[in-house]
């Protein structure tokens, strides 16, 4: 496995120094490449992700700007194009708002091992712990997974988890049309993987 962790940021500058700062050197030693994708915030998200990535030890840091806001489905996009170039196998994606554990996806990447397929996060599964959500916010999703669920056929825990792991083969080029450029991107991804019945 070859993996690139991309974190698409976008007025994350409260968060992001802690996002890239907090990422584990357990992880990083199984990371090719960790990017920063900004998404052309009004603040200073840029330079603070620029200045904390000069400033980690680790060579393997590095900070791209869109040439626009292609939302967060179409940063997703982005990152599979060139991950894809630089010849990795599989993009791990961490929101840059600091929502997701970059240490949780330690254990995507161990499931993902023995599989070596896409592993989603799941905040609503059994066993997965939740902080700062309020009681209406997680009912909304625990509903919206419901609904999901029924309509798809199949057990739905999460629709769009700030923390996953992409096998690229499982995401080719030819589906992206069918996937949002907006937040919607994970719920649209989602649907086709359990259409195409993607393991």
């Amino acid at each position: 496995m070859r993996v690139i962790l991309a974190i698409p940021a976008y007025e994350c500058e409260p968060q992001i120094s802690r996002v890239l700062s907090k990422i584990p050197p357990a992880l990083l030693a199984r990371l090719e490449a960790v990017w920063v994708l900004e998404n052309r915030s009004v603040d200073a998200t840029l330079r603070v992700a620029i200045e904390t990535a000069r400033s980690l030890p680790d060579g393997k840091f590095e900070v791209f700007e869109n040439t626009q806001n292609v939302g967060l489905g179409g940063s997703h996009k982005v990152a599979f194009q060139e991950a894809r170039k630089r010849g990795a196998t599989h993009v791990a994606v961490l929101h840059g708002d600091d929502q997701g554990e970059a240490e949780e996806l330690l254990r995507l990447l161990n499931r993902a091992q023995a599989t070596q397929g896409t592993v989603l996060g799941a905040r609503f599964m059994l066993g997965s712990s939740l902080h700062g959500y309020s009681a209406l916010r997680i009912a909304g999703n625990l509903l919206l997974n419901l609904a999901y669920s029924l309509f798809s056929g199949r057990v739905v825990y999460d629709l769009g988890s700030g923390v996953n792991l992409f096998r690229l083969s499982d995401v080719p080029e030819d589906r992206w049309p069918f996937y949002s450029n907006q937040f919607t991107f994970n719920m649209d991804l989602l649907l086709d993987l359990i259409r195409r019945k993607v393991p």
